[in-house]
């Protein structure tokens, strides 16, 4: 009885399949991981919009933050502390989203070790626009709007808060460019509402 086994060049050929399979398919499951990420952020977005929506209705403004201690501004804020949004009326019911894209320290040198990376919060109207620097790019004009933001793929801070004054495309996350390309996943509301940037 003949026992044949496979010889090397079919067991070669076999490895250089599997080595063109394997390049196909991890890229393809890395973008798919981004993909569901991003999609998992703007949801989260659509939901934070929502509430700030009604509560908008009933206060005639979004939520002034005054700054928490986290962050590299005490005027700045992240979505979790935003408790005026689940009481004593309940917008939605719970703040405490973490950020999937937490970025990486050294594209965010200024932050505390233990800084906890919910979503940044900035209001148009509130205490972040009052700031020297932003209130003289505003011209010391402030209106009724907000910015929800997550630092995106490239986990690093682009200042998507800023698009509405300056205008620089390169804040935004646009995945045309490449799933981790650079820039932040930004939602506008109320008077910055056209600036809303993929997902709306």
């Amino acid at each position: 009885m003949n026992q044949h086994g496979f010889t090397l060049i079919e067991l070669l050929i076999v490895v250089a399949i599997i080595g063109v399979l394997a390049a196909i398919a991890v890229p393809n499951f890395l973008n798919a991981q981004t993909r569901a990420k991003v999609a998992r952020v703007m949801g989260d977005h659509q939901a934070l919009g929502s509430a700030m929506e009604m509560y908008m209705i009933d206060h005639n403004d979004y939520p002034w933050p005054i700054g928490n201690g986290q962050g590299h501004s005490s005027y700045s804020v992240y979505v979790e502390y935003l408790h005026e949004l689940t009481t004593p009326v309940p917008y939605i019911a719970s703040v405490a989203y973490t950020d999937i894209f937490k970025p990486q320290r050294e594209k965010t040198n200024w932050y505390p070790d233990k800084t906890i990376f919910s979503y940044q919060y900035v209001s148009y109207n509130g205490s972040w626009a009052r700031l020297s620097n932003v209130s003289a790019a505003m011209n010391g004009q402030y209106y009724k709007g907000y910015c929800v933001s997550s630092y995106g793929p490239d986990h690093g801070a682009n200042g998507v808060e800023w698009y509405p004054i300056v205008h620089d495309p390169g804040s935004i996350y646009d995945p045309s460019n490449g799933l981790v390309s650079n820039g932040d996943i930004g939602r506008f509301g109320g008077a910055v509402k056209t600036a809303t940037i993929h997902g709306g």
